[in-house]
């Protein structure tokens, strides 16, 4: 999406950033941001480049 790379940030600090300015419900924001941090996870387990 246009605007969601955010210098300097992790992809979950970005996640979080956009989830911000998408002004996501705290329950949606949780459970988006847990399912990014599994699917993160699982590239980095795989030494996969983003």
């Amino acid at each position: 999406a246009d605007g969601f790379k955010v210098e300097g940030l992790d992809p979950i600090q970005a996640l979080e950033h956009y989830l911000e300015i998408k002004q996501t419900s705290a329950q949606e924001k949780k459970t988006l941001l847990e399912y990014g941090r599994r699917l993160y996870s699982t590239l980095d387990n795989k030494q996969t480049k983003i």
